[in-house]
């Protein structure tokens, strides 16, 4: 399969749910002046990414294969996000990918994919 992956830098403590519309962000958590910044949720960005790329797939290339969103959290954050909602700190992606059964491409397929995204 294919992993579509969205980096999000942001620092501080980040909370959210998978079907929440916003997130949020609090830079120095342990200081009680410390602002709540309120941010889209990351998910349904990759989501809609991963989608849009399934269905170019399957129609310009017809190649069917999974696609699979993940939005992955720099070491700067400190993430309060269900491990099954799509969001990974950088420390845990290895064991995501590891534990995540996928179709594996062919290296045609690869090929295929690449000529046509460049």
């Amino acid at each position: 399969g294919i992993w579509c992956v969205k980096i999000n830098t942001l620092a501080g403590k980040i909370t959210g749910q998978e079907k929440e519309k916003n997130w949020s962000q609090v830079l120095k958590p342990k200081n009680p002046k410390s602002k709540l910044r309120s941010f889209t949720n990351p998910l349904f960005t990759i989501q809609y990414e991963a989608k849009r790329l399934k269905e170019f797939l399957q129609q310009q290339l017809k190649i069917n294969v999974p696609v699979k969103p993940l939005v992955v959290f720099t070491a700067a954050s400190e993430l309060e996000a269900p491990p099954s909602s799509g969001a990974v700190k950088l420390a845990g992606l290895e064991q995501v990918i590891k534990t995540t059964e996928s179709q594996v491409l062919t290296p045609e397929t690869v090929q295929k994919i690449m000529t046509h995204l460049q």
